[in-house]
């Protein structure tokens, strides 16, 4: 099943870059477009994840890690050699603007990380799985630091009609994590 999802992955890279592309022109020059690949790249693998997770409710390590990382490495190298280029003042103000993927991507693996372990001090059994807060190293860098809390809210919207209508105890979280911050991103907004 793992390999079936994988073979996805080059027609909703195309999807994701198409959408991404009408909704968002990146810029023509060569920073923005090595940007633009990156992020295309991290929703590629966070759309693969969701689909894997709606299948067999397990996010791999293999995406929401392994793949993740490297475009992380990759996004704040891009800005450094960007900012390097432009002669980019290191303030403390600009040295956050280059590091916002990075930033986004902590801030929604330690709000996750956290409910999960207080969720399960509090059950005593897992509630909420390490791949959620895995694949929000991806999604947080896609949507920023100031729109990660935005992104779980609406997760947890566009998860509870299903939890009624299906009133399962367990319901995967990566879809609805996908889905709302493909909403946020490709709609462009910004909640904070």
């Amino acid at each position: 099943m793992l390999k079936s999802s994988a073979l996805l992955m080059p027609g909703l890279s195309l999807l994701w870059l198409a959408l991404f592309a009408l909704l968002r022109t990146p810029e023509p020059e060569t920073f923005a477009l090595c940007r633009f690949g990156l992020y295309t790249l991290l929703g590629t693998i966070a759309i693969c994840a969701a689909i894997i997770d709606l299948k067999t409710e397990i996010l791999p390590d293999c995406l929401t890690l392994y793949a993740t990382l490297p475009c992380l490495a990759a996004l704040l190298l891009v800005n450094g050699l960007w900012a390097q280029a432009q002669a980019f003042p290191l303030s403390l103000s600009g040295m956050l603007t280059l590091s916002e993927p990075l930033l986004g991507s902590l801030v929604g693996f330690v709000i996750l990380k956290g409910l999960q372990l207080i969720l399960r001090k509090k059950s005593g059994k897992e509630e909420l799985g390490s791949g959620d807060s895995k694949l929000m190293l991806a999604l947080g860098a896609l949507t920023g630091p100031a729109n990660v809390l935005p992104t779980l809210i609406l997760a947890v919207l566009l998860l509870f009609p299903f939890f009624l209508l299906v009133k399962k105890r367990r319901l995967p979280f990566g879809p609805a994590l996908v889905c709302s911050a493909v909403i946020l991103v490709l709609g462009n907004f910004h909640l904070s």
